[in-house]
């Protein structure tokens, strides 16, 4: 039992390594599609390590979605919260 676990946990190893940032871009863009489908009208994702790089590009994803984001930074990391265009 042990050793099949083992071999499964190996042939899954390779599909973790997505980076941080590549993770975070990603919980943005899905929350994006979400907002601009209307399958939700607010969501905010919180704690992401957020730096100037990060906030540049879900900013560009978000108007290409016909949304903005407000970006709030702490300490310890940030809050992300997709919202309609004006």
């Amino acid at each position: 039992m042990a050793s099949s676990i083992s071999g499964l946990a190996s042939t899954l190893e390779p599909f973790h390594r997505v980076s941080d940032r590549e993770h975070q871009l990603d919980l943005i863009r899905t929350a994006l599609d979400l907002m601009a489908t209307g399958g939700a009208t607010r969501i905010t994702l919180v704690g992401l390590r957020v730096d100037l790089g990060l906030v540049q590009e879900a900013s560009i994803l978000a108007r290409e979605a016909g949304l903005r984001l407000q970006v709030t930074r702490d300490g310890s990391g940030g809050d992300v919260l997709p919202e309609g265009s004006a």
